[in-house]
């Protein structure tokens, strides 16, 4: 049996996953690295790719910054995420 924690861990997992892809989706069609991004959004480039990955839960600032840093407003950035995060996908 399933707890509610864990199938709301799970929903966020899926989520977080989606806005990963949804920003290196973002930084490759700009055709910029990782560590571009990371300098323009003065984060840690690891932590960038954890985000990538969904591995991270972000802050409101840190999807801010990210945003501005591909010069995209938030709305852009998470546009379709529960769409996404509804449809299981491997990365890409």
């Amino acid at each position: 049996m399933t707890s509610d924690w864990k199938v709301k861990k799970i929903a966020t997992n899926k989520e977080l996953s989606a806005l990963g892809r949804n920003i290196a989706r973002h930084r490759r069609m700009q055709e910029i690295s990782q560590e571009e991004l990371s300098f323009r959004c003065d984060l840690h480039r690891t932590y960038l790719s954890d985000v990538e990955r969904g591995a991270r839960n972000l802050s409101f600032n840190s999807i801010l910054v990210i945003a501005r840093g591909l010069g995209l407003t938030v709305s852009e950035l998470t546009r379709d995420v529960e769409i996404d995060a509804a449809v299981e996908r491997p990365s890409e």
